[in-house]
């Protein structure tokens, strides 16, 4: 039987906010590459018309910006559902009967900002989701960031060069341009390559720059977050039902985690006999989950069912070694 992820965000909307970046990074290209004017004394860079773009970058951001909040909500609010939903259907697969406190009630959208006021889940940690939602839009923010950074990055440098649509063009073939220096033409051409090739530069935790696509990484932002909420949901709903153990399930990958694939894990860290959930969630272990586009997700453990369970097995010649013993 194939592996159905539980914890799978939603593609429609990570492909919305995909669309939202990409869309920013086209105008942005467009506003820095394409300079009005037909000949190539009209099309020369002064500070004025470079002012001017350079407010339309601005403006451009500033939408760009409005958008991720209202995303966040929408996109957290729906992750959380499907982990409570999720973890229905996983107790129903142990036949563990939610206590009537595992019903959702009714209430307003999680907010993208840094607070919310009141969880609409009476389940799920209102703090965590807090700081999913805060940062969500830091992350994206980021990015929204780097690519005003670097649009006006290029337009100063072609400001300060004063360069025609065909010179830009010629830069970033390859060329250097005759009567330019060319200190200023390369730097002029990584300005360019940037903006042309929709890049994005993100700071990591180590203070190094890392480059992405601007719509991979606002997928890489968007799955991973949303992923986040749903296990948070997910694991409140194992909790409240009595489960404390989770066993790490998932595809086979080259990723470190892989090696975490059927370990067991208390929730709560409270087990004497298993270590706590957090130490793998949060990195304290030599092998994360949960990293970006990371399949490793859990399911519900009860050491009863799994001896159980692993009795039949060895009856039927199923168990661990029958492969061998054959």
């Amino acid at each position: 039987m194939a592996y159905i992820d539980p914890d799978n965000p939603n593609r429609s909307l990570v492909a919305e906010i995909v669309r939202v970046y990409e869309d920013a990074a086209q105008k942005l290209r467009d506003l820095v590459l394409n300079p009005p004017g037909k000949t190539a004394s009209a099309q020369m860079y002064n500070q004025a018309s470079a002012a001017s773009r350079l407010a339309q970058v601005q403006a451009e951001i500033d939408r760009l910006k409005k958008q991720v909040s209202p995303w966040t909500s929408k996109a957290l609010q729906t992750a959380v559902e499907k982990g409570l939903k999720v973890a229905k259907e996983q107790l129903s697969k142990i036949d563990v009967v939610p206590t009537p406190s595992s019903a959702v009630p009714p209430g307003p959208p999680i907010s993208g900002s840094a607070s919310i006021e009141r969880s609409a889940f009476n389940l799920v940690p209102r703090r965590a989701i807090e700081i999913l939602a805060r940062d969500t839009v830091g992350d994206l923010f980021k990015a929204a960031d780097s690519m005003q950074r670097q649009a006006a990055i290029a337009l100063r440098h072609m400001a300060a060069t004063g360069v025609s649509r065909q010179e830009v063009n010629r830069i970033l073939a390859g060329a250097m341009i005759e009567g330019k220096p060319a200190v200023a033409v390369r730097q002029l051409r990584t300005a360019l390559e940037k903006v042309h090739g929709k890049k994005i530069t993100i700071t990591d935790k180590n203070g190094d720059p890392m480059e992405f696509d601007s719509g991979y990484y606002a997928r890489m932002v968007a799955g991973t977050k949303m992923r986040a909420a749903t296990v948070t949901a997910r694991h409140a709903g194992l909790a409240d039902a009595g489960i404390d153990l989770v066993k790490i399930i998932g595809r086979m990958s080259k990723n470190p985690c892989t090696r975490l694939l059927g370990h067991i894990f208390s929730l709560s860290g409270e087990s004497k006999k298993y270590p706590a959930f957090s130490t793998v969630s949060l990195g304290q272990m030599p092998y994360r989950l949960f990293h970006p586009n990371c399949s490793k997700s859990t399911a519900p453990y009860v050491e009863s069912l799994a001896k159980l369970h692993e009795a039949r097995l060895a009856r039927e010649g199923r168990g661990e070694g029958a492969a061998e013993a054959a």
